[in-house]
């Protein structure tokens, strides 16, 4: 209750202080550094399984034990 009544008997200086912040994010998201194409690695991940005469797709289909 103390910080609503102090903020509407200064409405002037927490506007004031909403245009600082404004202006403030505003000035920081203009100058963060970006590039066009960013060199992203992409992880690959490679699954081998030995079962002798057994083809892919039954591999597949076989549940876990």
């Amino acid at each position: 209750m103390i910080v609503n009544q102090t903020a509407l008997k200064r409405q002037p200086a927490v506007l004031a202080l909403l245009v600082i912040i404004v202006i403030a994010g505003l000035y920081s998201y203009i100058t963060l550094p970006r590039e066009s194409a960013p060199d992203i690695t992409i992880p690959y991940i490679f699954v081998t399984t030995t079962y002798e005469s057994v083809t892919p797709a039954d591999i597949e289909i076989r549940p876990a034990r």
